[in-house]
């Protein structure tokens, strides 16, 4: 998805939208008292485009006919909180009191095959983190936050795969910038935003929290691509200005998911799944420079998955593999905004 050459024009000729040369600093410098709330919003929607399956036998692929097979898949993810900056030094908040105000996600998966009725799976997800405050503390000496829970106790494990600091931030140049400048971001900026202030364990009823978080953690470390910056000047937005950074994207990543083995009347099965993910994205980061604050991002774009799933079958009388294969395309947004 590439903005196109009209568009980029009717921007620079909206009203309240402002080119300039001189050169900026865009930097995070929150003051002492300052109290933001910060709220993500992730939504993606995908239609199955292809689905095969192949049966292995003795390394022979045998093809299984499907028919006429519908689905989609589509999902929210809400994340809101409040943080009070209780002291900072310079530039670095030492105390920042964060408040879990919302987490939920919600996914939604629909199938159906030829002219049978579809089956909808709706699972909702919640965090314990929800409702709870969490000081962070900057230690010298570690040259890192601790974190530790303010009034009600929660799970201590979660404390520790918490993170502080913007989000947003991390998506600026380290140097002075002016108009048509572009750099380089960071691919771990991706992740940041896709999981704003660290691991929540967002769980659905039954979930395993172990799988959940080891799935995360290897599209995490599996992403690659790029990401790339632009400044592309001031724009004055009810009274206010702000420096507009447009954002491109392109990365992709996977995730691995073994099964457990079962035995049943001397048959040995073992499940496994894993999944391919692309992502083409663009849009734009506000930010106040006068303040030192991010106020928005807004990013759009299309994803696709592709999920692979086995079934290795060992019986006495042989054995057999059974691979599927899915493919879902759609669009993926992000909304972030900070008051």
């Amino acid at each position: 998805m590439r903005r196109s050459l009209f568009v980029a024009l009717a921007l620079c000729a909206a009203p309240g939208y402002e080119r300039f040369s001189t050169r900026q600093e865009l930097a995070f410098t929150p003051e002492e008292g300052l109290e933001l709330t910060e709220t993500y919003e992730r939504r993606y929607l995908l239609e199955l485009v292809d689905i095969s399956s192949v049966v292995v036998i003795d390394d022979e692929e045998h093809q299984r006919e499907l028919g006429d097979v519908e689905g989609t898949i589509s999902s929210v993810k809400n994340v809101e909180f409040t943080d009070e900056y209780i002291a900072v030094d310079g530039d670095r908040p030492t105390e920042v009191r964060r408040t879990y105000d919302a987490i939920s996600t919600e996914l939604i998966e629909a199938h159906r095959e030829g002219d049978g009725d579809s089956v909808v799976s709706e699972k909702t997800g919640a965090s314990e983190l929800e409702e709870l405050s969490v000081v962070f503390t900057w230690d010298d000496d570690a040259e890192e936050y601790g974190a530790e829970y303010d009034g009600e106790e929660a799970d201590e494990d979660l404390l520790d795969e918490l993170e502080i600091g913007s989000v947003l931030a991390r998506f600026l140049s380290d140097d002075e910038v002016e108009e048509g400048d572009s750099w380089e971001v960071d691919v771990d900026a991706f992740n940041k935003l896709s999981a704003p202030g660290g691991y929540l364990a967002i769980l659905t009823e039954g979930e395993d929290e172990d799988e959940d978080r080891d799935s995360s953690r290897q599209i995490a470390d599996n992403l690659e691509g790029d990401i790339v910056a632009t400044f592309d000047g001031l724009r004055e937005v009810d009274g206010e200005e702000f420096a507009v950074v447009l954002l491109t994207l392109e990365l992709v990543s996977e995730a691995e998911r073994e099964g457990e083995l079962e035995e049943q009347d001397g048959v040995e099965r073992r499940t496994g799944e894993t999944a391919a993910f692309e992502f083409e994205l663009e849009g734009e980061l506000l930010w106040d420079v006068a303040a030192g604050l991010p106020r928005s991002l807004q990013l759009e774009g299309d994803m696709s998955i592709t999920i692979v799933s086995r079934q290795a079958i060992s019986a006495p009388r042989g054995e057999l593999e059974i691979v599927q294969t899915r493919e879902y395309e759609g669009v993926l947004t992000y909304e972030v905004s900070v008051e």
